[in-house]
């Protein structure tokens, strides 16, 4: 077990694009930190500079304080999980686990009892002589684990290792994979383009674009308060709503959002966030962001100042959740970020984000199960203050 950091780590491959840049962060020792972001974002690269798999441009890799950067991969005492589980089909699940541990000729004895407490620890005692093809993806997933395990190394490196399991074996291998390195205590980086699986299982989270480290910390770090429209775009599901606004001070200490073009659409914002952001942006354009769950219905008498006109789209009832997507006034923020985002799902995606069905402009509300809602009612959405984010809308970069 080691700390893992990088310093100004930098890979610029020949054609000339730069993959990763001047990445510097420290891995404490026994932490599992998971790197995420979209395709093409330098999170892949990264570990392979850090298996040995890549050589860097420059900069330094370090393990348990020694640099490693340019070992060679079996030097290294690095074991990776990879996202196809490269077992050999002609070997038992004892032999692929064992593989390693012979070709470094190792003592038969302490072999078979290493085989004997991984095989304990991931539920594979009664498989050890079945091969891989007979085995379902999640057995064989556990099988590559194992053989990560047995070797006992100073880091564990994994390369989405779920990807090819089903949604539900996924949610099942996650918890399973976590437990595990908890009580291996092993330090771990994880890669994956799935913010799920980032905010569920990291204790820390390395949110990479364009081969640069937008933003680190813990799940709720990264979803309370993130630090730019990138981030707040990338992590949640439901995505976070965005939409153009206007900065209107009302004093030296009190401010109001104005959502879209029309003067009806206002949120007035707390006195102590909105006294930092009227110093330096006042009368200038914003993206406005707010959570799904900031959002709530008023009905009637008694309904909240600060409201939006909405009709109702299209409902999800999740049973725990329900999911309601409304058409209101207030404009969708198309971002350069936000762009990325979508463009990283398909190219609809990319394509609903700049040019919405019929023009329509829709954001998402997180409600309470069994809220009384029907498609194609006009409602009063009323947002929360407290969960407004302000982002500038040149830079993307978070103002509060």
């Amino acid at each position: 077990m080691a700390e893992l950091s990088y310093a100004e780590l930098t890979k610029v491959f020949d054609e000339g694009t730069v993959a990763v840049e001047r990445l510097s962060l420290d891995v404490e020792d026994g932490e599992f930190l998971v790197f995420v972001g979209p395709s093409g974002c330098g999170k892949t690269t990264t570990l392979m500079m850090t298996a040995g798999l890549e050589e860097p441009t420059s900069g330094e890799v370090l393990l348990g304080g020694e640099a490693i950067t340019y070992r060679q991969p079996k030097d290294r005492d690095i074991a990776m999980v990879f996202q196809s589980y490269a077992l050999y089909p002609h070997m038992t699940v004892e032999d692929n686990i064992a593989f390693g541990l012979r070709r470094r000729r190792m003592a038969k004895p302490e072999i078979q009892l290493r085989v004997r407490e991984a095989a304990q620890k991931l539920d594979l005692e009664g498989l050890l002589h079945r091969k891989p093809g007979t085995l379902s993806g999640g057995q064989r997933q556990r099988v590559a684990m194992g053989r990560a395990m047995v070797r006992r190394p100073q880091l564990f490196l994994m390369d989405e290792p779920l990807s090819n399991l089903d949604a539900k074996l996924r949610v099942q291998m996650r918890a399973e994979i976590k437990q595990l390195q908890r009580e291996l205590g092993v330090t771990t980086m994880y890669v994956t383009h799935d913010q799920t699986e980032a905010m569920t299982m990291g204790d820390r989270i390395a949110v990479m674009r364009k081969g640069v480290l937008e933003q680190l910390g813990k799940p709720s770090d990264l979803y309370q308060r993130p630090r730019n429209v990138f981030v707040a775009e990338f992590i949640g599901s439901p995505a976070m709503n965005l939409v153009r606004g206007r900065l209107q001070p009302r004093d030296d200490t009190h401010a109001a959002l104005q959502l879209g073009s029309s003067e009806e659409l206002v949120v007035e914002l707390p006195e102590e966030p909105a006294r930092s952001v009227i110093q330096q942006h006042s009368g200038r354009d914003v993206v406005v962001g707010f959570r799904p769950e900031s959002v709530s219905i008023a009905r009637g008498i008694g309904a909240p100042e600060t409201t939006i006109s909405a009709v109702v789209r299209h409902v999800e009832d999740l049973g725990s959740e329900v999911i309601v997507y409304f058409e209101s006034e207030a404009k969708r923020a198309v971002t350069d970020q936000g762009r990325e985002v979508a463009a990283d799902v398909d190219d609809v995606a990319l394509e609903t984000l700049e040019h919405p069905v019929s023009g329509r402009e829709l954001c998402i509300g997180r409600l309470a199960p069994g809220a009384p809602i029907t498609v194609g009612e006009r409602v009063l959405l009323g947002v929360d203050p407290a969960g407004i984010h302000i982002f500038d809308s040149e830079t993307g970069q978070a103002l509060r």
